[in-house]
């Protein structure tokens, strides 16, 4: 691979307690750079291709505020989401040399990024993906100051999420003026709110199914018509769930509701046959009323609608 990517993390406050195996699953994609932000003191066994700095919330604060001539609302770690499509003129510094740059999440498993981007389709495209767990931009300063063109002073002045970085933020403005963008369903993004895995933006959604991490790779075993078969991503997103560690290895392993498990701690085609059954879902509705609470409180209803007038003004003017 020629083209060089680095990938972006601002963490603060406890790791996830699966934060190794995201670690590993990182380190596994070798020609992949990192760049981590913490508070935490710098864990173990961290892998060669990652750039550490260890700063307080408030120090990385003042960096974002440092490129701004008002004051920012950067109250909360969350509040990050927003400020993602700034990370290429903050860390600009971080990021000389490389040619693409990016945000990633850590509630995934990553699998080979690499074997969907590679530098045919890194060549062809401004923008990879939209849903705001990974995704990459080319490294240029002027696509590195494209969201200034779009109201950002109102979104990084008020504490309110307002999801900056996926479909209805960044994406749409890259579609307004016309930049290459990469659609392509590489990843597995589980439904937080059905207990069993259902990938969102993928046919075998329907299908019961499990996860196995093995040789660096994310693969999605589901049964079909009687029959096991087998699709790999380049990573699954386990949003919203909290997860029992129950294995040994963080190099090879199953994924199941809502469970890590040694691979040879199951027999793979009774496990994916008990993801037939349903259960209530109780973590996510508990997390979802407590999250639309605090978003109420926080302007949610006005600001959405003036986001959906200011999205029918956009998609005026396109037309």
């Amino acid at each position: 691979m020629n083209h060089s990517i680095c990938l972006i993390v601002p963490y603060f406050g406890k790791f996830p307690n699966y934060f190794d195996m995201w670690l590993y699953s990182c380190g596994q994609n070798k020609d992949i750079s990192f760049l981590l932000i913490s508070n935490n003191d710098r864990p173990e066994n961290l892998p060669e291709n990652f750039i550490y700095i260890k700063e307080e919330f408030d120090e990385t604060v003042r960096r974002f505020q440092n490129c701004y001539d008002f004051p920012i609302c950067l109250d909360s770690p969350y509040k990050f989401c927003d400020f993602r499509p700034a990370y290429g003129e903050v860390f600009s510094k971080e990021l000389e040399g490389f040619d693409y740059w990016g945000f990633v999440d850590v509630d995934l498993i990553l699998g080979d990024i690499r074997k969907c981007l590679t530098d045919e389709i890194l060549d062809s495209y401004d923008k990879f993906y939209a849903h705001g767990h990974l995704t990459v931009f080319r490294n240029t300063r002027e696509l590195n100051l494209l969201y200034r063109n779009m109201d950002y002073r109102k979104v990084f002045s008020h504490s309110y999420p307002f999801h900056f970085d996926e479909g209805g933020g960044i994406t749409e403005y890259y579609s307004k003026y016309g930049l290459k963008q990469y659609f392509k369903v590489d990843m597995a993004d589980i439904l937080p709110f059905r207990y069993r895995f259902s990938n969102t933006s993928e046919d075998i959604g329907r299908f019961p199914q499990i996860y196995r991490y093995h040789d660096g790779k994310v693969i999605c075993i589901y049964e079909e018509k009687g029959e096991l078969k087998e699709r790999e991503y380049i990573y699954m997103h386990l949003q919203k769930r909290p997860m029992e560690r129950n294995n040994r290895s963080i190099e090879s392993y199953y994924v199941i509701p809502n469970e890590f498990l040694d691979i040879d701690d199951k027999d793979i085609a009774s496990c994916v046959k008990e993801q037939a059954k349903q259960r209530i879902c109780w973590h996510w509705k508990k997390a979802r009323s407590k999250e639309l609470w605090t978003n109420i409180k926080k302007g949610a209803i006005r600001f959405q609608l003036e986001m959906l007038l200011a999205k029918l003004h956009i998609l005026k003017s396109i037309v």
